[in-house]
Formats: C-alpha cells, structure tokens, sequence
C-alpha cells in the first residue's frame, strides 16, 4: 500500500496513535474526496513513532459547531480549550472557520 501524503500533527493527544481506529481534527485537506488515502502520521514532539493510517471517514464543520464528543477523542481536551488553542495556533481562524474531522484505521507497515 503506498503512502500518500505524511502528516504531522504536534504530538499524540489523547494517546489516539495507539488505537487501531481514531480521529484527528484539523484543517481540511485541500484534495476533493480524500476517503481511502494513506497516509504516514509523525508527532513533532516525537511522542509516539510513526503510523500509516488510512482515512475511512470525515466530517466537515465549523469550529464553533464541533461535538465535544470529537474533540475529546481527538485531543482530550474540553471545547474551550481546544477553541482557544485553535485560535492561537493561527489567528485567522474562528468560530466560522471549517475544520475536518478524519476519521483513520491504521494500516499495517
């Protein structure tokens, strides 16, 4: 299976990189359909090694409307939390800006 695309996200929030299946937010990635595509997920803190993972799913909203549900599982964060660390991160976003939630299934190496 060939590796697309590598991500890095800051670092393994939530221990997600353990799980077999798991979310991540973020910025949606500028390609249409990205549904199937693999990818080789890094930490730039290098808390975890290196994953591929396949994107099974996603939903598209905006920051303001996200499920607690998902950000916990992605970050283990409260919406706050998340929100205002979001907005740190970059301060054009708000609560109107689209984020992605991918839903992933690792792969084997």
């Amino acid at each position: 299976m060939k590796t697309e695309k590598e991500i890095i996200i800051p670092k393994n929030f939530n221990n997600k990189l353990d799980c077999d299946i798991f979310i991540h937010i973020q910025s949606p990635f500028r390609a249409g359909n990205i549904t199937a595509s693999v990818f080789k997920i890094k930490t730039a803190d290098r808390s975890h090694d290196p994953v591929i993972a396949m994107i099974i799913d996603s939903v598209h909203q905006p920051l303001g409307s996200l499920s607690a549900t998902f950000i916990y599982l992605s970050h283990a964060m409260q919406p706050e939390e998340f929100k205002e660390m979001i907005k740190k991160a970059d301060p054009k976003v708000n609560d109107d800006t689209i984020l992605a939630v991918y839903f992933y299934q690792k792969q084997a190496a």
